[in-house]
């Protein structure tokens, strides 16, 4: 199950938006690892990136893998980033979705679990 879950409406998916945006899990008062990131939805496969930050690190881009709003282990593309305690986790959409909502998901560990 991630840890951060959000379907975002294409219409706000948005160039410079942040579709996690207020997500509790973005900032947590311990060390963990982002294990795994997914987009999934909007009009055709590839037609939507978004970059997270770690702090000002921006990893990825990524984009979305599949249509639909399912999230399943094909879609979850491994990360291995270290985020410090208090470390804010955001997103920063690259490329619009074109159409139909837009699910985004986040796995992380808690570090030295």
């Amino acid at each position: 199950m991630p840890n951060i879950l959000v379907e975002t409406a294409h219409a706000s998916y948005t160039v410079g938006s942040d579709p996690i945006s207020g997500q509790i899990q973005a900032r947590v008062p311990y060390d963990r690892w982002l294990i795994g990131v997914a987009i999934v939805g909007s009009a055709a496969t590839g037609d939507c990136e978004a970059t997270v930050l770690i702090g000002q690190e921006e990893i990825g881009p990524f984009r979305n893998s599949a249509l639909g709003l399912g999230i399943t282990q094909d879609n979850l593309i491994q990360v291995r980033e270290f985020v410090p305690a208090n470390m804010i986790v955001a997103m920063r959409v690259n490329d619009a979705a074109a159409s139909n909502n837009v699910l985004t998901a986040l796995n992380f560990v808690r570090a030295g679990a």
